[in-house]
């Protein structure tokens, strides 16, 4: 590794990638967490498959934290504390050339949260022996053993192998000098197809597999956890399994089954999950259900179609391990049930039946066939089944503040959300109002139409009331961007949260690389949540909750170029006013 061979003075160093110092690699520079949450950019170029060692000497500063990201802001890599001190290390391989940035920032055990370090990019001498990407991946052959290991901290180890439509694969990593491993399984678009950590009573890992095409996979290995030093060595082995599948692992091997009628299922192996496949009718609604028999807890999922369209889920019903899906199809069509064992089980048989349910549904279950209400008229619902969900739809006026209450009966909890259209855009939601179990929503209308409110429950059924009412609330600030007040640089402005989900939107016009101080003082609002957004597409710029000791907040950014910018002031667990103020540092 190269050692640079002196350190410059320290220097202020940018918040952000447009102004982020330029660092060569070999070189150090030193540079200070000014002010809390103050973060340090700086940019290298690296050249693709070179192995870099980046550190941060500790100095005044107590802790650091150290993250790697990309020239879109991609995380690469991340650290807090290194071996047995709290100054930060990461061991990054490059799988191209081009520019990277490093960000400090102090770690959690900061005391002030501010002071000084040194910042060091260097090639490293560490002699990694397999690749640490699918473009340098290791090729490997069925059969046939392949020895690894993680050579630093954060190392992975790609392997790939050519896998045939149909066959069962076992993966094995068996340990040496590596204390836990843990594996995963990608395909050629890096698309997740399996993992394990620990397997057994050990801290090796094993992956059974069952390839649903041909084509490359890769084969990744990593530390586990349970990795005292996170390296070492170990064996990896791919092979064929010689486990009997009965049931396929995909859409496309799935077994037809007929409502109405029994089918026996095993999970035969660690990880295997059986796809069944049957017609459904829209309008019908269905039971689905997954008897135990030697398998001693069952995971069961409904799917819609090959994109993997999720429609419903049940780990354990009522008392028991089973599960239960009661369904209404919204269309014809096929769709595809999917068993697998729940989280206290590994292997075991299982019997699955899908029959048409006798209960009886009193408001639909999706955007189609969502019941029409008026404003100010109450109507009474219920949670009929376990999984059911109500829908209704309402036209609201641009401008107006809308309270949406579910009033509870014999159902113990409920859960409401409004969503915008047939798109399922949420808007806003609510679990527990004030001190009961019952929902509220208070929310103002960005432009008019129809939007939907959908009625849940927790834990059973049971009935309800659903009123949506004009709310007699004077809202002070607008809740989105095009409603923002106009707010001066150096002026202090008077707001409140004004309901539950109450957010003011103010609009201010920042200066290119001016450091903005954005203060949110409270009055009878007892706690403060603070959001800097960058234009009308709300784009996230900088957020604080809690600053220093207080409950209150405080935004501290450089404005990497002119134009205007949005600050969003809400409140956590009530309402209650505030004093908004931003200054020029």
């Amino acid at each position: 590794m190269v050692v640079p061979t002196e350190t410059p003075e320290p220097i202020e160093h940018g918040n952000a990638r447009a102004i982020a110092t330029e660092l060569e690699v070999g070189a150090s520079v030193a540079g200070a967490v000014d002010y809390e949450d103050d973060v340090d950019y700086f940019r290298f170029t690296a050249q693709a498959g070179q192995l870099y060692q980046i550190d941060v000497a500790l100095d005044t500063l107590d802790d650091s934290y150290l993250e790697l990201r990309d020239a879109d802001d991609w995380y690469l890599a991340d650290n807090d504390d290194f071996g047995d001190s709290l100054a930060s290390r990461i061991v990054w391989a490059a799988p191209e050339s081009g520019d990277v940035y490093v960000v400090v920032s102090a770690g959690w055990e900061s005391g002030t949260g501010t002071g000084s370090y040194t910042l060091t990019v260097a090639l490293s001498d560490i002699a990694d022996d397999h690749g640490n990407s699918f473009g340098d991946a290791t090729g490997i052959q069925v059969g046939q053993a392949s020895a690894g290991a993680v050579d630093y901290e954060g190392d992975v180890d790609y392997f790939r192998f050519t896998a045939q439509a149909g066959q069962l694969y076992q993966i094995d990593v068996a340990l040496d000098t590596l204390d836990d491993s843990y594996l995963e399984l990608r395909d050629a678009d890096d698309w997740y197809l399996a993992d394990n950590d620990d397997f057994g009573d050990s801290l090796a890992s094993r992956i059974v597999w069952a390839a649903p095409e041909s084509g490359d996979v890769y084969v990744v290995v990593s530390a586990g956890w349970g990795s005292g030093t996170g390296t070492g060595s170990y064996t990896l082995t791919v092979a064929l399994s010689d486990i009997a599948d009965d049931h396929g692992n995909s859409f496309g091997d799935a077994t037809g089954i007929q409502v109405g009628q029994a089918s026996a299922g095993a999970v035969d192996y660690e990880g295997d999950v059986d796809y069944f496949r049957f017609t459904a009718q829209a309008g019908q609604l269905y039971q689905i259900d997954v008897a135990l028999d030697t398998l001693d807890d069952s995971y069961l999922g409904l799917l819609r179609d090959a994109d993997d369209w999720y429609l419903a889920g049940n780990d354990d019903f009522g008392d028991s391990l089973a599960s239960r899906i009661v369904w209404a199809a919204p269309e014809s069509g096929d769709v595809y049930v999917v068993v697998s064992a729940g989280w206290e089980s590994g292997t075991g048989s299982y019997t699955l039946t899908v029959a048409l349910s006798d209960i009886v549904d009193d408001h639909g279950n999706s955007f189609g066939d969502a019941t029409g209400i008026q404003v100010g008229q109450a109507s009474a619902g219920a949670v009929d089944y376990e999984g059911d969900v109500d829908y209704f739809r309402f036209t609201v006026q641009a401008g107006q503040l809308y309270q949406i209450d579910v009033a509870l009966d014999t159902l113990d909890d409920s859960y409401l959300e409004l969503r915008r259209d047939a798109d399922d855009w949420e808007l806003a939601y609510n679990d527990d109002f004030g001190d009961s179990l019952a929902s509220r929503i208070v929310w103002a209308a960005p432009e008019s139409g129809d939007v939907y409110v959908v009625v849940s429950g927790f834990d059973g059924e049971g009935s309800y009331t659903l009123t949506v009412t004009l709310s007699d609330i004077v809202d002070d600030h607008g809740n989105y961007t095009g409603s923002a007040t106009g707010i001066q640089v150096g002026q202090a402005t008077a707001g409140a949260v004004d309901y539950e989900g109450d957010v003011d939107y103010f609009r201010f016009t920042a200066q290119a690389d001016q450091i903005y101080q954005i203060d949110v003082a409270l009055d009878t609002l007892d706690d403060s949540y603070l959001e800097l957004r960058r234009d009308a597409d709300d784009w996230y710029l900088a957020d604080n909750d809690d600053f220093g000791d207080s409950l209150a907040s405080r935004i501290v950014w450089t404005a990497p170029e002119s134009g205007d910018v949005y600050v969003v002031v809400s409140g956590f667990d009530g309402e209650g006013s505030y004093t908004l103020t931003i200054t020029v540092q």
